[in-house]
């Protein structure tokens, strides 16, 4: 009896800290100043921005070479797909160039 009260009780205060504690440590240790992003960190980041910028520009211009995706039209993906939103026309003639220059000829 007494030891499934112990146990009712820290499963209490388990829960409790990961329901009230978790979601407000981030915030506050945000507000407070102790955490910021280091310049090498940033640096990662601006990175993988950029990689995945190309990887989706990559695989969209791939699949326009699908028969099924002929007709779609940029703007619209361009909605839905955050890292094509900053596309300019010149990098998308340029990945449609890289595409026509990697992909051998149909026989």
């Amino acid at each position: 009896d007494f030891a499934a009260k112990v146990f009712f009780l820290t499963g209490g205060i388990a829960m409790l800290t990961l329901i009230i504690n978790a979601p407000t440590c981030g915030p506050l240790l945000k507000k407070l100043g102790l955490v910021t992003p280091t310049d090498s960190r940033l640096k990662i980041i601006s990175k993988y921005r950029l990689r995945m910028v190309q990887y989706s520009l990559t695989e969209y211009v791939s699949l326009l070479a699908d028969e099924r995706f002929c007709d779609l039209d940029f703007t619209v993906v361009r909605e839905h797909v955050p890292f094509l939103r900053d596309i300019t026309y010149e990098q998308l003639k340029a990945a449609v160039k890289r595409h026509k220059e990697q992909t051998p000829p149909r026989s």
